[in-house]
């Protein structure tokens, strides 16, 4: 079991004042103020995330307005994933479709809005076309884009508070748009807030881990043009989670495993998915 502190400001962070094992009972934010960037960290001789089910997002492009290509195979991404969330016995599972990204901003910002409390986990999983660290809307506009940093940041600990102490995975299956699969060599990293280095807070940025399919420019790891066939990350990625009695990060080890195999077997231009883990406990999707 997790304990909560009650916290009061004390010099620049939030400092624990008396245990309380009121899991409700969260901080004050005084938003703007500068003077904390974290939350008192939970006592737990447990280094592992309680297990559970969760609530999990999937926003699926795969028709376009304009002239990309519909991305076929994203029905089949879908259908995975969506069997592994209620395999693992996610309560519930929101499904969106072709969405534009101000469709996306406005859907993000009211489940940003919902009271989390209770949920174990909460994933968050993009289909789309996208690179150099931003997704493409459903229109197939290239001004029809949305950062990547501005999907995960609306679940940070400071923008939802329900949400800290709760892992958050973001996963995105991404490809350049229609033929453009020239590499550049651009990556994306997610920009970390600098946080109060006094061994009792966590910073906002703390239990989120963003996983892409391909480095942004590069080749991604889908079947192109084979009609309802999942993609090799989404298939190996599910696999992995499903079947496996390890952590996240192993479950991410095996599928890294057995993509560079079929870029050796198969002699595929392709990278390696990018997996950035700011996760502070072991996280199990299996009981």
């Amino acid at each position: 079991m997790i304990r909560y502190m009650m916290a009061t400001k004390s010099g620049n962070g939030i400092q624990p004042d008396e245990d309380s094992n009121n899991p409700s009972v969260l901080p004050r934010l005084e938003v703007g103020s500068g003077e904390s960037s974290g939350v008192p960290l939970p006592e737990s001789s447990v280094k592992r995330y309680p297990n559970g089910g969760g609530i999990a997002i999937i926003i699926d492009n795969r028709e376009f307005d304009s002239s990309f290509k519909n991305r076929k195979g994203s029905a089949a991404d879908s259908d995975k994933l969506y069997s592994m969330f209620n395999t693992l016995g996610f309560e519930e599972i929101r499904y969106e479709r072709n969405k534009s990204c101000a469709e996306i901003e406005r859907f993000l910002e009211e489940e940003r809005c919902k009271d989390y409390s209770g949920i174990k986990r909460f994933v968050c999983v993009i289909l789309s076309y996208g690179q150099k660290g931003y997704i493409y809307g459903a229109t197939g506009n290239k001004d029809d884009r949305m950062e990547i940093d501005n999907i995960i940041k609306p679940f940070k600990g400071d923008n939802c508070r329900s949400l800290i102490y709760i892992p958050k995975l973001f996963i995105f299956q991404t490809c350049p748009p229609m033929s453009k699969l020239q590499k550049d060599g651009a990556t994306y990293q997610a920009e970390a807030e600098e946080a109060v280095d006094d061994g009792q807070v966590i910073p906002f940025e703390s239990d989120v881990l963003l996983v892409q399919s391909c480095i942004p420019g590069d080749l991604v790891w889908s079947k192109q043009g084979m009609e309802n066939t999942p993609s090799w990350f989404i298939d190996i990625l599910t696999q992995s989670i499903s079947e496996g009695n390890h952590d996240i990060l192993s479950a991410l080890t095996v599928v890294i495993r057995k993509l560079a195999e079929k870029i050796y077997r198969d002699n595929i231009q392709a990278d390696l998915p990018y997996i950035s883990s700011m996760l502070r406990n072991d996280l199990f999707f299996k009981n």
